[in-house]
């Protein structure tokens, strides 16, 4: 006759290392595709600001506001696609970059 200590229990009961580390990469991909829409949705009202922007007479301040807002616009849609891209490849199960870069190598 054994006796098990709760504690000892408990850590029996407690799902293996590899299963965490299958909900944190989870986790993390709907993270990044949460922030891959956020971004998206600051470019498309970033366009529409540098729409209404335009409209204004155009002065020196107008024209750098609109030079600006096109450079934010095209940094944000290209960090929303990598941002995106990656948390959809782990979501799918597909291998990452560095690993997929090493296969090509081969």
């Amino acid at each position: 006759f054994h006796v098990i200590s709760p504690v000892a229990r408990l850590c029996l009961a407690l799902p293996s290392q590899g299963s965490y580390n299958g909900v944190m990469e989870k986790l993390v991909a709907v993270l990044q595709l949460l922030l891959a829409l956020i971004l998206a949705v600051a470019v498309i009202s970033t366009l529409v600001n540098m729409v209404l922007i335009a409209t204004r007479p155009e002065t020196i301040s107008v024209v750098n506001a609109i030079i600006g807002q096109g450079v934010l616009i095209v940094c944000l849609a290209a960090l929303a696609k990598v941002i995106g891209g990656k948390g959809w490849r782990t979501l799918k199960g597909a291998p990452q970059d560095a690993q997929k870069n090493a296969g090509e190598a081969d």
